[in-house]
């Protein structure tokens, strides 16, 4: 008799819940270069959402997608290169920075 008044449940779908896309303030391509002094004034909110967790979502997305066994090495060669690209963007950055310096 309970059964009879309980709704019936849905059956599962093989689709996966959607997810939420982070928001992001900039686009990822453009990387922002802060003093030291810019980034100490900076709460830990806008710490973490500016600076970290940019690249996390990234890399954490990157490990899903590939996979691999240990995860975690995955995750240093991934953000050591990760390190290494935002450092080229900056030294492309910076002579455009000094001729517009040397214009004025």
């Amino acid at each position: 008799m309970a059964n009879e008044t309980m709704p019936a449940q849905k059956e599962e779908t093989a689709q996966p819940p959607a997810v939420k896309k982070p928001r992001m303030t900039a686009p990822a391509a453009i990387a922002t270069i802060y003093s030291e002094a810019e980034v100490a004034a900076m709460s830990a909110r806008q710490y973490m959402d500016e600076l970290v967790v940019p690249t996390l979502l990234r890399a954490l997305a990157s490990v899903n997608k590939e996979r691999p066994v240990d995860p975690i090495e995955y995750l240093s060669i991934y953000l050591a290169k990760e390190k290494e690209h935002k450092a080229m963007e900056v030294e492309q950055q910076e002579p455009k920075a000094s001729t517009k310096e040397e214009k004025i």
